[in-house]
């Protein structure tokens, strides 16, 4: 047997701190029919551990050792479970020992009791029935097969057996009642107590009139129709009975003026009345059939006026006539006319006479008169309306004619009760799960249970109730007896029910069993953040016969049947039908390291459109929230602050940590008012360049800077912008608020946070050291370049062109002279070699000419030899 009992478990924050210390915890009671776990908690997390655990008995298996690593607390185990009795478990944690002894009970009861649930009081004769196995505490028991329960009764029809489902506590079944009735049941196992079933059957009444019961020719009555029960009580009938009036000869009356000999009708509130119209004279019967509840008829009689006297004759008396003659709300009021005292002529009212009607205590229209519809009326309908109970007279006058009276009594309202039976409790469900809480009956004054389909219709119910939850909170009775499920963590929740549609309403009362208690069991101390085990359990005489752990509810987080708790914590468990238990347990924190986490914010300055990126670094498992005034942005391990408004600020900013205490930095900021003036370098493709820019006197670099105040800036721009292959040209300079300037030096006037631009055009730079050709060029264009001779020493030695040390992929370095392509950026450089072709020259031709001198001169004195 597996019994549940709903809890409300609340957790208390912030108690008194206990202290702690290593700790064995295992349930000191178990059922074998459940699942447990044990934990062994530990102070010293500094290093890892093994715990090994033993026992003295076969019917508990544990593990032989728990590991427990360092920076852990505490390690978890499962317990199982192979039978009932005593056992002793050993904990040995390095040379300490711990012991606990545990109990283990059998939870399944083989004896049970048949109870019956049903009507003592019924005027209803079909009715439902119910009946459970339980034990002596009216706890459910549960079937280990099918089991036949043969039911026994007089004065009723019932089936000979009802069968209990495998695994199932209950039974439902239908009885036919026809007199006072006894029922019992009994299987092989157990017998139920016989019950007595008090039965009167309901009855109801169809009654019917009409007004006048003798009606001249070409004028019109009423037909009124009311449902009562047998005391004379009106039926009130909210959804509409669809029912038959019909009339004998058509020639003598019709219920719509066309003849008609029958038409269907609609009975609402238990109330109906038509008008029927007359033709020829003779007499007719009107019946009515309302099916369920029977028929009835009255007879008319259609007549001419006085004999040999002018149909004009004028009446000299009244006849009035009140329907229902009791009610407890309204009726109606029918003044007809005739010409002589006993009401056997009829006579035509004057139109525009004027009739006064007066009473006390009921409402009405005080003054009325006869109004013509193609026909000569001789009746006339008022309604009447009344809360005070009694017997009231109605006086009608007109001149020319005695008053006459009509009396109507107003009785109280019938008063119905709704009435709520507690089913057993139904275990081994969760919180989560529908199961019957109520069997809800309607009951008349007397106490008796009654259909209320033929009292009220469609009964719609609204329940009520904070601790349970129904598969419908309205709900329609249309069965003497309705089986109301839902769920709910109190074993018998206060439930209301209140109907929509009349005047009744209950509340249930539950009625605390004192022969249960609660036990809480669960360690003295657990570590933050990690799981411990704990169970509720429901003890009769000591005895655990359920586990209520599934509606354990605490602030902690619930996880693999165990608990995670971050604060010191108080258990209350509290059940509606037991009392409460309580249990403090600390729950310890580690402390950070210094290493754990670390912040640098940097200046205390901010300025008005300033970002400032606070950097964390953070050990592992550690987050962190902020709190400031400034607005800010977090990502994973940084915030980054974005001031919008002057004034001093503080930041905070907690870390935390499972299983740690919260740390807390907190940094001052003032932050005051700057214009920031953002700049930009780009290129033609918008794509940004950057550069240093010389902003009034000093150098600043893109993406810009803050003024203290309004005014105009000097900004110097440079011309060109070369950034590895890549060169750029000044073009012209644009601003966020719509300013332009061709110059790259301007004076801007600043008014407002403003961003400014230069736009540089894509140049191709070509750097031609020792050589002629290079500059700046559109891609595409053709750059020649050439290296001319070039003297060294007057012309005997000059440098003569060798090659060119690059040029891009494709162009032959030992071209003198290069025709190139445009395509990126490049420098080169000239390589010359030295000519020494002038030296040599010379030398030959000074010696030459020293030859051709001494040749001259050897000749010259040869000549003159010769001379001589």
């Amino acid at each position: 047997m597996h019994v549940t009992f709903a809890v409300l478990l609340i957790a208390y924050a912030n108690m008194f701190t206990l202290a702690y210390a290593d700790e064995l915890f295992i349930p000191a009671n178990m059922i074998l029919s459940e699942s447990y776990q044990g934990v062994f908690v530990r102070q010293d997390d500094s290093s890892s551990a093994l715990v090994y655990l033993a026992t003295d008995s076969d019917i508990v298996k544990l593990p032989e050792n728990l590991y427990i690593p360092a920076g852990k607390n505490h390690a978890s185990f499962d317990i199982s479970l192979y039978g009932t009795g005593d056992a002793n478990v050993v904990a040995q944690y390095g040379n300490v020992f711990f012991n606990s002894t545990v109990r283990i009970y059998n939870a399944v009861n083989s004896d049970y009791n048949i109870l019956l649930v049903f009507p003592q009081k019924t005027t209803a004769s079909k009715i439902n029935g119910a009946l459970y196995f339980v034990d002596s505490l009216l706890n459910p028991v549960y079937t280990s097969d099918d089991t036949v329960v043969h039911l026994v009764g007089t004065g009723l029809d019932v089936d000979d057996s009802v069968t209990v489902k495998k695994g199932q506590s209950s039974a439902f079944f239908p009885v036919i009642v026809h007199g006072d009735s006894t029922l019992s049941a009994y299987t092989n196992e157990s017998t139920s107590n016989t019950i007595r079933i008090s039965y009167d059957s309901m009855k109801f009444n169809v009654n019917m009139d009409v007004a006048p019961d003798v009606i001249a020719p070409n004028s019109f009555g009423y037909v009124f129709v009311w449902l009562t029960d047998e005391s004379g009580n009106i039926l009130h009938h909210p959804p509409i009975i669809r029912s038959t009036l019909q009339v004998s000869g058509n020639n003598v009356l019709s219920v719509d003026g066309m003849s008609l000999q029958q038409k269907d009708m609609f009975i609402q509130d238990g109330f109906f009345y038509q008008k029927i119209y007359s033709h020829q004279l003779g007499n007719s019967t009107v019946t009515v059939n309302v099916p369920g509840y029977g028929a009835a008829g009255k007879n008319i009689s259609v007549q001419n006026p006085i004999p040999a006297i002018s149909s004009d004759t004028k009446p000299n008396s009244m006849k009035t006539q009140i329907f229902p003659p009791s009610t407890d709300s309204y009726a109606y009021l029918v003044i007809s006319m005739f010409s002589q005292a006993n009401y056997t002529y009829p006579a035509y009212g004057v139109e525009l006479s004027e009739f006064s009607v007066t009473s006390q205590n009921l409402l009405h229209d005080s003054a009325v008169e006869f109004l013509s519809d193609g026909r000569k009326s001789q009746s006339m309908i008022i309604p009447l309306t009344g809360k005070i109970t009694g017997n009231h007279t109605v006086y009608v006058s007109t001149p020319g004619m005695p008053t006459v009276t009509a009396d109507v009594q107003i009785i109280p309202p019938v008063e119905y009760t709704l009435s709520f039976t507690p089913l057993p409790f139904v275990s081994g469900v969760s919180a989560t799960d529908s199961r019957p809480l109520f069997a809800l009956s309607v009951l008349d004054q007397n106490g008796a249970v009654l259909d209320p389909h033929y009292t009220f219709g469609d009964l719609q119910i609204q329940l009520l109730s904070k601790e349970a939850t129904f598969e419908s909170d309205l709900t329609s009775l249309k069965e003497p007896v309705t089986i109301l499920y839902g769920k709910s963590e109190i074993r018998h929740p206060t439930v209301t029910a209140v109907s929509k549609n009349s005047n009744i309403a209950a509340t249930s009362q539950s009625v605390p069993n004192q022969s249960l208690v609660i036990s809480i069991q669960m360690p003295n101390s657990a570590h933050s953040g990690e799981p411990f085990p704990a169970y509720a359990q429901l003890l009769a005489d000591g005895k655990p016969i359920s586990e209520i752990d599934s509606y354990l509810k605490s602030d902690c987080l619930f996880e693999d049947s165990l608990f995670k708790c971050v604060k010191p914590s108080k258990f209350v468990v509290f059940n509606k039908d037991v009392g409460f238990a309580s249990k403090a347990i600390d729950i310890f924190e580690n402390t950070f390291e210094q290493n754990d986490f670390a912040a640098d914010f940097g200046p205390d300055e901010l300025h008005i459109g300033e970002k400032r990126v606070i950097k964390f670094n953070l050990a592992a498992g550690v987050t962190f929230t902020v709190s400031s005034a400034i607005p800010f942005e977090t990502s994973d391990n940084s915030v980054t602050l974005k001031p919008d408004s002057d004034g001093k600020y503080d930041l905070s900013v907690v870390f935390s940590k499972q299983g740690y205490k919260t740390q807390i930095q907190s940094h001052s900021f003032v932050v005051s008012e700057k214009i920031q003036v953002n700049l930009n370098t780009v290129n033609s493709d918008g794509v940004s360049v950057g550069s240093t820019v010389i902003a009034n006197t000093e150098s600043v670099n893109t993406p810009g800077f803050f003024l203290s105040r309004y005014g105009v800036t000097h900004l110097e721009f440079p011309q060109t912008i070369i950034t590895g292959l890549s060169g750029f040209v000044f073009e012209g300079i644009t601003t966020s608020d719509g300013q332009r300037y061709k110059s790259n030096i301007a004076d801007i006037p600043i008014s407002g946070p403003v961003s400014i631009t230069a736009v540089y055009k894509n140049t191709i730079f070509v750097t031609a050291k020792g050589g002629i050709g290079g500059g700046a060029f559109e891609k595409g264009d053709t750059i020649t370049l050439d290296a001319p001779p070039r003297d060294v020493v007057s012309f005997l030695v000059r440098d003569t062109f060798d090659h060119w040390s690059y040029l891009p992929q494709g162009y032959d370095v030992y071209l003198q002279t290069v025709k190139i392509t445009a395509e990126k950026s490049f420098d080169t450089t000239v390589v010359y070699r030295q000519d020494y072709s002038g030296i040599v020259l010379v030398f030959v031709f000074a010696v030459v000419s020293l030859f051709v001198f001494m040749k001259r001169d050897r000749m010259s004195g040869i000549f003159a030899a010769k001379r001589k």
